[in-house]
């Protein structure tokens, strides 16, 4: 005799693969925003990155607001022209991102007192600019003003910034939990009866 499946013997086992996959991306994702954090804060904290979101257009196309992007140390001296940097400037100390343009050199001459004897000190400063600006920002930049080089960008992410990830990773954690608490649950209640 021939034994047909039914609708209601391939549900539970439907149903099934459905709590699976569910709990899986839960745990992926929750997975995900906690390594990421980690690795922000370790980047951050040990290696004097810097992870920026974006808020204005003065660099678009390349870059436009609401990108994220992540800014390595970088010594003036290894800055050349095309790149692309971060630094800190006036009262404010509000970071910009643009691109630099040019680069002046600037010899300060320095004479000892005592000796009379005079040293040429080099330095450099950075002529920055905006890819969406018409014309050169009007301070250039200096060492003590720079904080890094553009390593790489993550397009539009910086949504996420407003969303609250604490609040996220919870909901995510207790979603992955419920799943896991509903499936002990059947499991039990399948062996006892």
């Amino acid at each position: 005799m021939q034994q047909v499946a039914t609708a209601t013997s391939t549900r539970p086992r439907m149903m099934r693969g459905i709590r699976l996959s569910l709990s899986l991306a839960a745990g992926l994702l929750f997975g995900l925003l906690l390594g990421g954090a980690i690795v922000v804060l370790l980047a951050t904290r040990l290696f004097g990155f810097a992870v920026v979101t974006i808020t204005s257009d003065s660099m678009s196309p390349a870059i436009r607001s609401s990108d994220i992007v992540v800014v390595r140390p970088a010594a003036i001296d290894d800055i050349s022209a095309g790149e692309i940097v971060l630094f800190t400037q006036g009262g404010d100390r509000v970071p910009t991102l643009h691109r630099v343009v040019g680069i002046n050199e600037v010899e300060t001459r320095v004479t000892s007192r005592s000796t009379g004897e005079e040293t040429v000190l080099l330095d450099y400063r950075l002529v920055t600019q905006g890819d969406a600006n018409p014309a050169p920002d009007a301070s250039s930049v200096s060492r003590d003003e720079l904080r890094g080089e553009l390593w790489f960008r993550i397009p539009a992410a910086g949504w996420l910034q407003g969303m609250p990830v604490r609040g996220l990773m919870f909901l995510v954690a207790g979603i992955f939990g419920l799943g896991w608490c509903a499936s002990w649950w059947r499991g039990r209640r399948r062996a006892h009866g």
